[in-house]
C-alpha cells in the first residue's frame, strides 16, 4: 500500500491485528502544487524523509512523499514480520514551487535537505511526463500488501545483486513471463527499467 504523507495516518489500511491490508476507500490524491509551481526532488540526508519534508512544509513548501508498507522483521523474535510505513524512494522528497517567483534556495539550508536536485542551469524540474507517471505508480502501489506471494503491479521491490543497479528501491509497473517493468527514481528523474524477475527483491525494513 502507498500513500502520500501530506496527512498522517498512511497507515489506516493495515489492520493492526492481523497485519492484513483493508481495502483503501479512494486512491491518495496527489497534491497539485501552487499555481504556476513545479515539482522538483530534494535529495535528503539518510533516514530524514520525514523530517525533511515536514520542516519544508513548516517553511510554506508544498511537498509530497511517497510511502509504501514493507515487512519488518520483529526485533525479538525474528520469525515474525510487521508492516511499516517506509519512502518509497529512500531519500527522496518532492517539493513544489516556482524558480522564477519563489525563494527556493532556503531549502538547500532546510534541516534533513542535503540537496535540492539541480543542474547547471538550476533546480531540475519534473517534467509533466514524469509526474503523470508518478502518479500512476502511487495508484498502482495503492492495490498490493506487502508479501502477497508472486510479483504483481504496485509491488515494492529493491534490484538484487544480480542487477547493476543492486540495492535501489523500485515499484513494479508491468510483470511479463520472465521480465517485469520497474519505476526507479535515479537523480531526480523517474524511469521505468527492464529487469529480470529473479533480479527483483522484496523491500523490507
Amino acid at each position: 500500500m502507498l500513500a502520500g504523507c501530506i496527512d498522517a495516518g498512511a497507515d489506516r489500511c493495515v489492520d493492526a491485528r492481523t497485519g492484513t491490508r483493508r481495502q483503501p476507500a479512494d486512491t491518495p490524491a496527489m497534491p497539485s502544487g501552487s499555481r504556476g509551481s513545479g515539482w522538483f526532488c530534494c535529495f535528503t540526508h539518510p533516514q530524514a524523509e520525514h523530517w525533511a519534508e515536514r520542516n519544508l512544509r513548516q517553511q510554506g513548501y508544498a511537498t509530497f512523499l511517497p510511502t509504501v508498507t514493507v515487512l519488518r522483521r520483529d526485533r525479538a523474535l525474528r520469525s515474525m514480520t510487521h508492516p511499516v510505513q517506509a519512502p518509497l524512494w529512500p531519500r527522496y522528497v518532492f517539493v513544489a514551487f516556482d524558480p522564477q517567483h519563489d525563494p527556493w534556495q532556503p531549502i538547500n539550508s532546510t534541516y534533513g535537505v542535503q540537496k535540492l536536485v539541480s543542474d547547471s542551469r538550476g533546480p531540475r524540474e519534473l517534467n509533466a511526463g514524469a509526474w503523470k507517471a508518478l502518479q500512476g505508480v502511487v495508484a498502482l502501489a495503492a492495490t498490493q500488501p506487502p508479501g502477497s506471494g508472486s510479483w504483481a503491479s504496485g509491488d515494492a521491490v529493491s534490484l538484487g545483486k544480480g542487477h547493476v543497479m543492486a540495492g535501489v528501491a523500485g515499484v513494479v509497473v508491468k510483470v511479463g513471463k520472465k521480465t517485469a517493468q520497474v519505476a526507479v527514481l535515479m537523480l531526480g528523474e523517474l524511469r521505468n527499467v527492464t529487469v529480470a524477475l529473479t533480479d527483483l527483491v522484496e523491500r523490507a525494513e
